[in-house]
């Protein structure tokens, strides 16, 4: 059974968030790029558990990795968590119809994107968890193509109420 959540907690853990996000929006993206890997590199320093289960899940999935390289890729994805944290703030500001492409690259995605600005009928994309998926589903949002995602909901309420909000600001669903 799930363990029951402490509302303040949650509530300090999005309250640090907008705080985050405020101070972001005052500096450039390359210096709040600095900011998320201080502090993804702060959160590997002092959060013992989620180091834990993150060298532990690289060493059920590379079993011949050597124990340094399981602790650089778990602490790097420490600082890619913070990364994708800066980029969806900063998509609302970045990401708009007339100047997405300054920001993103589709490679190799003629074809489905020519599928899906037909609308002909439904279409599935099923991705990898490469990079920031909520950047290409926002971009998708924002050049017309009306996407639906499926997933699990974040264990912060408040954290997860306030991604949707700015997610479905852009008539993602």
């Amino acid at each position: 059974m799930a363990r029951a959540r402490n509302k303040y907690s949650d509530y300090l853990q999005y309250l640090g968030l907008r705080l985050f996000g405020m101070f972001a929006h005052m500096f450039e993206v390359s210096k709040s790029y600095r900011t998320a890997r201080w502090m993804g590199e702060l959160m590997w320093r002092i959060d013992r558990r989620h180091r834990r289960v993150a060298c532990g899940h690289l060493r059920l999935s590379f079993p011949h990795w050597p124990e340094a390289r399981v602790r650089r890729v778990a602490r790097k994805s420490f600082h890619n968590l913070l990364y994708l944290g800066v980029e969806v703030l900063f998509m609302p500001r970045l990401i708009k119809p007339n100047r997405w492409r300054r920001h993103v690259r589709f490679r190799n995605m003629g074809q489905m994107l020519r599928l899906m600005l037909r609308q002909e009928s439904g279409l599935i994309l099923v991705t990898g968890h490469f990079g920031n998926f909520l950047v290409v589903e926002y971009t998708m949002a924002a050049v017309g193509i009306p996407t639906v995602s499926v997933a699990r909901p974040l264990d912060n309420p408040y954290v997860w109420n306030h991604m949707m909000k700015l997610l479905e600001g852009n008539s993602q669903r």
